[in-house]
């Protein structure tokens, strides 16, 4: 849902004013889809779609937080937010589940310290280096 706000726009054109910035192309390209959608055409596809990689481990990670704060052990995560199981507690230090359920909680306590910004607005690429 876009709201447009016209405060004392009677005729003539309506500006949209962006930033010279980092972001300025991501910036553009949403005003073109505002824009579209105002003069009633399709949007197009979104700028920056998160890969289905991607959207899965953001699922994973959030998930381990809820079963974190529930006061669900480190095994029992793993086990049912990861379907992983270890028999014993030396199996279980030694797998490489217990790494990457550590990994993913660490993803998810940053997320919610204010990371999810980079979701939303992710560092612009660094172009490659030209060889001389």
């Amino acid at each position: 849902v876009h709201r447009l706000w016209r405060d004392g726009y009677t005729k003539g054109a309506m500006a949209v004013l962006l930033p010279l910035d980092m972001l300025f192309a991501d910036r553009a390209a949403a005003a073109i889809r505002f824009w579209n959608t105002v003069i009633g055409n399709r949007a197009g596809p979104d700028p920056k779609p998160l890969t289905p990689y991607a959207r899965g481990q953001l699922i994973l990670a959030i998930r381990l937080l809820d079963a974190e704060r529930d006061g669900a052990s480190e095994r029992e995560m793993a086990e049912y937010v990861l379907n992983e199981r270890a028999r014993t507690r030396r199996d279980w230090l030694a797998t490489e589940h217990r790494s990457r359920l550590r990994r993913l909680l660490k993803k998810a306590h940053k997320l919610l310290n204010g990371g999810y910004l980079q979701i939303l607005c992710p560092p612009p690429r660094r172009r490659p280096c030209k060889a001389k």
